[in-house]
């Protein structure tokens, strides 16, 4: 009796203790949940006014105040829009098309109000129930995009009203202003998107063949601006009212003041829409916008059945320029355009045309104009890499015994997701550097023993390559390596763990000794690849031996509190997520361990920030693998994979019934480069916002250093701090440019 009253009397203190004190992260959790919902029904209060002043409101119903000091105050009221205000000026394919845009918008708000009178008033009546707002977020920026849309379709009408299609332009990597808000949201936004299967996460909208309404700007201008030597993308859509056949698209010399940018620097390609494999079968498939292609038969796949239909799924490859394709009626294709500006362009703003015709008589011009800036950019200050699965085929010893090369063997020739022969390597190779990667990963190059010592001639025949490419920064991820960090009874292994040791001495040694003498970057040897808490205390002493031996040792670790196990022996830690990755409610061990480790003089990278199986998230890849670097203070970016078919059958990346799970930036061909994807050319943007940054930084810095315009660099470095990463990012690179402009003038003087 006595032992069940104490019972009783600890479960009412601990009862009181968590209904009196709800802040034991219950209301942590609250608080973030209201300023999530505070952020999201201000925002769309001013979307609402944007669209009320678009179609010639006077008078708009009452606003969300921002203020939380009762639940009326935070009343959202749906447009109602008078009869009328969205006619259009006649019955044509383009008007309709307005219309269309309209009741979409019109609709939208109509939902998101009453979703969000719903999430707030619940809020209220119950202040420690977490609202997921989720949903709410995510569409506002789509939301803004076709109130663009709207806005745009008046101008766009009254030109070309009478054409049966309509031309779109767009940001191709759908960077536009996202929730949470301000300098610190790039710490928040694993809060407020989670990442998982297939579903979640932060979704771009898609312009797939049937989208409707267009999620794009109908517009026949195309406007960029760069750097010399710049890769630039840029994308458009046609929708067509009426069949297209034979479409044929010819591009003229960009030309400035006798100056040009010649046609052949200008590649046009198709977004090809498929099915990609998001797990065990293909009711897992998801039907999305991905592949960069010549050849519009490269795949063929509709979007009521998860089947693709190669040309060639074995010896896949594709055309070197675009050919001619249709677009049946009623169908949207998307392109995407790449300028790569001559390293010798002189600055100055470059235009010229994009001609389309087809055989049903249909033709438009785009006008495409590109301004090269008068300066250079810098190299991006973070180390850029990714997890690369393939190995060397070079059709004799290799793969090791038990293996099966898919490229030599009898049995099925033809790709295999992990092997490359030495052409398609350095394919792979070169268009890593051309997507701004300055270090290599290779999960090749062992180091095979030989009575007159170690033989080299696999690893350099891989960091040939890389160099050759302009892979060169320091260190390379050497995961083909010979250490063993446990004994083993192969006869190649050591079988104790003195010999152990032994081995990581003299591999480390002779390493450095071969990339020193070679000029090649120093290796990264790779550890046990997400070891578990208990392993990393074990491998502690095993990773400290490489350190003393001159060597760097890296892992990817998805652990928080990663530093507590092993310390500084891990000298380039890969963490999941960085310092805001992980699991809910250990944030702040990820940062501790992270800084930890910087604080013990080491690099820490980043992977995992998504995977690279969210094809339709570009953006993600732009913010989490660009500017968030610099506002989290990372050091690099690692992600998995570059092209890495899991689990799919042989491990072919094409597949006519999907299934499986792929982690791709890239997909191999059998000749000739390798298929690019949107969230690889986002990644790429992210890449050259680092390289806008550091630009600025320089001259900044020098401005500071001869005491010149300390007002200017005063505002500089307030823009800096106060800028957020999930801003626009197009108009956050254009301010970037404002600023480098700026101090250059000022330092002119």
């Amino acid at each position: 009796m006595k032992y069940l009253c104490l019972r009783a009397i600890t479960m009412v203190a601990l009862l009181l203790a968590i209904y009196s004190y709800p802040g034991w992260a219950q209301e942590e959790k609250a608080n973030l949940a209201m300023r999530r919902l505070n952020d999201a029904a201000a925002r769309f209060a001013e979307l609402q006014s944007r669209f009320a002043e678009s179609i010639g409101l006077a008078e708009w119903p009452e606003q969300f105040s921002g203020k939380s000091d009762s639940p009326e105050r935070f009343k959202l009221i749906a447009p109602v829009v008078p009869k009328g205000k969205l006619s259009g000026r006649g019955s044509g394919f383009v008007d309709r098309q307005r219309r269309e845009v309209g009741r979409y918008v019109t609709g939208e708000m109509d939902r998101l109000a009453r979703l969000l009178n719903r999430k707030l008033q619940i809020s209220w009546q119950w202040p420690y129930r977490v609202e997921e707002v989720n949903d709410v977020e995510r569409a506002l920026g789509p939301l803004e995009l076709y109130i663009n849309s709207w806005v745009a379709f008046d101008e766009y009408a009254s030109r070309f009203a009478e054409d049966p299609y309509v031309v779109y332009t767009l940001d191709p990597t759908y960077s536009y202003r996202i929730l949470p808000g301000g300098p610190r949201g790039h710490a928040e936004e694993l809060s407020y998107y989670k990442w998982g299967f297939p579903d979640v996460g932060l979704i771009n909208p898609q312009i797939l063949p049937y989208t409707s309404p267009v999620p794009a700007v109908p517009s026949r201008r195309l406007e960029a601006f760069g750097c010399r030597g710049q890769y630039i993308p840029l994308s458009f859509a046609v929708q067509a009212g009426e069949a297209m056949p034979n479409l044929r698209f010819a591009v003229s010399d960009l030309q400035e003041d006798g100056k040009i940018i010649p046609a052949e620097a200008v590649d046009l390609r198709i977004v090809e829409a498929w099915w990609h494999p998001f797990g065990s079968d293909a009711d897992t498939a998801v039907y999305t916008n991905e592949l960069l292609v010549h050849d519009d038969e490269f795949v063929i796949a509709k979007p009521d059945r998860p089947v693709n239909h190669f040309k060639n799924a074995r010896y896949a490859k594709d055309l070197p320029e675009l050919a001619p394709f249709g677009i049946a009626s009623g169908q949207t294709r998307q392109l995407w355009i790449t300028v790569h500006i001559p390293p010798d362009a002189r600055a100055g703003r470059y235009r010229g045309r994009i001609v389309a015709v087809d055989d049903a008589e249909h033709q438009f011009n785009l006008h495409l104009t590109i301004e090269v800036l008068p300066f250079e950019l810098e190299p991006t200050p973070f180390a850029y890499s990714i997890y690369h699965q393939a190995a060397l085929d070079l059709g004799t010893e290799f793969p090791p015994a038990g293996g099966h090369s898919i490229l030599t063997g009898p049995q099925q020739p033809g790709l295999h997701g992990n092997y490359r022969t030495p052409a398609q390597m350095q394919a792979e190779y070169i268009n890593m550097a051309q997507h701004g990667l300055n270090t290599l990963d290779t999960a090749d190059g062992m180091m095979a023993k030989t009575e007159q010592g170690w033989d080299f001639s696999r690893l350099k025949l891989l960091l040939d390559m890389g160099m050759e490419a302009g892979l060169t920064r320091s260190p390379f991820i050497y995961r083909g390596h010979p250490i063993y960090f446990q004994p083993y009874e192969r006869e190649d292994a050591p079988h104790t763990m003195e010999q152990v040791y032994d081995r990581i001495e003299e591999v480390v040694t002779k390493v450095n000794e071969f990339t020193d003498a070679n000029g090649y970057p120093r290796a990264a040897f790779y550890g046990w690849d997400e070891a578990s808490p208990a392993q990393m205390k074990y491998l502690k002493p095993l990773y400290q031996a490489v350190n003393d031996a001159g060597g760097i040792v890296a892992q990817a670790t998805f652990k928080p509190a990663y530093f507590s196990s092993i310390g500084a022996a891990l000298s380039l830690p890969i963490v999941l997520g960085g310092v805001t990755g992980g699991t809910e409610g250990y944030e702040d061990s990820y940062e501790a361990s992270v800084r930890a480790s910087q604080a013990a003089g080491h690099e820490v990278w980043v992977y995992g920030a998504p995977m690279t199986d969210r094809p339709a998230s570009p953006a993600v890849y732009r913010r989490r693998y660009g500017l968030a670097l610099w506002k989290n203070g990372e050091d690099g970016a690692m992600p998995f994979a570059y092209a890495n078919p899991q689990g799919t059958e042989h491990f072919r990346p094409y597949m006519e019934k999907p299934r499986g799970k792929i982690y791709a930036m890239t997909y191999p061909t059998w000749e000739g480069p390798p298929i690019d994807t949107i969230i690889w050319e986002a990644f790429r943007e992210g890449i050259y916002d680092t390289r806008y940054l550091a630009t600025l930084l320089k001259y900044r810095d020098m401005a500071e250093k001869e005491g010149k315009a300390q007002a200017l660099v005063k505002r500089v470095n307030q823009w800096l701090e106060s800028f957020s990463v999930n801003d626009d990012l197009q108009q956050v690179r254009w301010q970037m440019v404002q600023w480098i402009q700026r101090l250059r003038a000022a330092l002119a003087d």
